[in-house]
């Protein structure tokens, strides 16, 4: 269970691999222990995050999301991983004021847990009204991601990514590319720092050469994650060089 929340939850480069990895040994905790609570919410956050990322959202991984989560909840009403994942279940169905309320709870318990953090931080964004657009300009979004910010490096570097992301959809480059900028700066970009910055140079300025230069910095294992492939293949794409963009293809 320990393996399977580290991949799960520690590591900002997160991949697919690393969720399927996390769901093999949560599986084999559950093998190990059926009792076990804890390896039950680890296989249910696991299913939420190949929802949640894209990777695999179907009928099967939903079931397992409800059945991992609810098994966690029966076995141990009062742990914390068990109601996180009850969360994600909710997330996953876009009941999001209630996702958001029950995620507030669990901050109280661990205020500066990380994951909560930010998952509370993007649940409260999908509650705003235009919630694709509109961004975290109330000031409970603002207060959620100061929390953030101040749990650790690695939080700060979340908390500014999400905004980016916000000014991203809002056509607000200036302000993504300085929120960006402090996010490399800090030596500690995630996952989806790296997108967004991808999204921005590609698609928000059209700079192809600083895309190149950019695509270029991208960490390899990221580069065999479906949606880089697929904006890095567009990159070349634009750039006119269509060996490039086959080969970046032939990775999926």
């Amino acid at each position: 269970v320990a393996k399977a929340r580290e991949l799960l939850d520690d590591d900002p480069l997160r991949t697919r691999r690393n969720v399927e990895l996390a769901e093999q040994f949560a599986l084999e905790a559950i093998a190990n222990d059926p009792t076990s609570a804890e390896a039950f919410a680890a296989a249910a956050w696991a299913n939420y995050l190949l929802i949640k990322l894209n990777y695999e959202d179907t009928p099967q991984r939903r079931a397992d999301l409800r059945s991992y989560a609810e098994k966690a909840t029966l076995l141990d009403p009062d742990s914390f991983n068990a109601e996180l994942a009850a969360c994600g279940l909710l997330a996953v169905n876009r009941d999001w004021d209630e996702a958001y309320r029950r995620l507030s709870a669990l901050i109280e318990r661990e205020p500066k847990n990380v994951t909560v953090l930010r998952e509370a931080s993007w649940a409260s964004v999908q509650t705003a009204p235009d919630a694709q657009s509109a961004g975290p300009a109330n000031d409970r979004t603002a207060a959620i991601l100061d929390r953030l910010r101040s749990a650790s490096p690695l939080g700060r570097s979340h908390a500014d990514t999400v905004m980016a992301a916000v000014h991203w959809r809002r056509g607000e480059y200036v302000e993504a590319d300085r929120l960006l900028d402090a996010v490399f700066a800090s030596g500690m970009p995630a996952r989806e720092s790296y997108l967004i910055r991808l999204l921005v140079l590609l698609y928000g300025w059209g700079d192809l050469e600083a895309a190149r230069q950019f695509a270029s910095t991208i960490p390899s294992k990221l580069l065999l994650e479906d949606v880089f492939i697929f904006h890095v293949a567009t990159l070349w794409l634009h750039s006119g060089d269509y060996e490039k963009a086959l080969e970046t293809l032939g990775r999926s």
